[in-house]
């Protein structure tokens, strides 16, 4: 029984839809961890620049807002900074398991920071040692925000870096470092913008962060070979009744 162009065309729609509906079911994932009005598993911190005197100033307002961090850069260094951080309490395991998600999403507002760094520490399963055996420290990958409005900005993990500063401080090579090993998600740290002058106040504000499994990549992956599929059985179908 010969299949008509409409019947095939309907049939590589319905496996189109069960291949997304697969995806989502079996390849999706989302997990909010800030805010958390119930069983509240961070705390919050921060932390500036190692200088003697005149070191940036931060404050962080966790009562009137779920996170702000308000700040202002010091004269008295090349390379002022501040960060705030959101981290996993003592005795909680993690903010989130790293090997279930690939992206975040985090809802931002800055005064007038343009280029944020947000950064995640990650943490090697317990025993992992480096070559002299010490126990292995935890990386810190950074994704730079170019802000341009309050709202939603999605972090891929795949464009996440270990700074290069993060392989000078812990005395390790690119290649040493397996991020495929790493676990769990143990903080989430926000910057100060990278090209903020000094002595000018700025206010950073996190309304929400949220891990994620972005599929967009696979499910594009998917149409074109099912299209490739449709269109192969097409030629091939002219080619044998022509």
């Amino acid at each position: 029984m010969k299949l008509s162009v409409i019947k095939i065309t309907g049939i590589a729609g319905v496996l189109l839809a069960l291949c997304f509906i697969c995806v989502f079911l079996f390849n999706s994932s989302s997990e909010k961890i800030f805010p958390k009005t119930k069983d509240v598993k961070y705390v919050y911190g921060t932390y500036h620049e190692d200088i003697d005197e005149k070191w940036s100033e931060v404050e962080l307002d966790t009562v009137d807002h779920p996170f702000k961090m308000t700040y202002e850069l010091s004269r008295a260094t090349r390379n002022p900074f501040v960060a705030g951080f959101i981290a996993r309490k003592e005795h909680v395991v993690s903010l989130a398991n790293f090997t279930n998600h690939n992206a975040l999403k985090i809802n931002i507002k800055a005064k007038n920071g343009m280029r944020i760094p947000v950064m995640l520490t990650l943490e090697y399963p317990k025993g992992l040692k480096k070559k002299n055996g010490i126990d292995f420290p935890l990386i810190t990958i950074l994704k730079y925000i170019d802000y341009v409005e309050e709202g939603e900005y999605q972090i891929k993990f795949e464009d996440m870096i270990i700074p290069d500063w993060w392989y000078r401080v812990h005395r390790l090579h690119k290649d040493e470092v397996d991020l495929d090993k790493v676990v769990s998600v143990q903080g989430v740290v926000i910057g100060s913008c990278s090209i903020l002058r000094e002595n000018i106040q700025d206010s950073i504000e996190v309304n929400s962060i949220e891990f994620y499994t972005e599929n967009s990549n696979l499910l594009y992956r998917i149409t074109l070979l099912i299209g490739a599929l449709l269109l192969l059985f097409l030629i091939i179908r002219g080619i044998r009744y022509s």
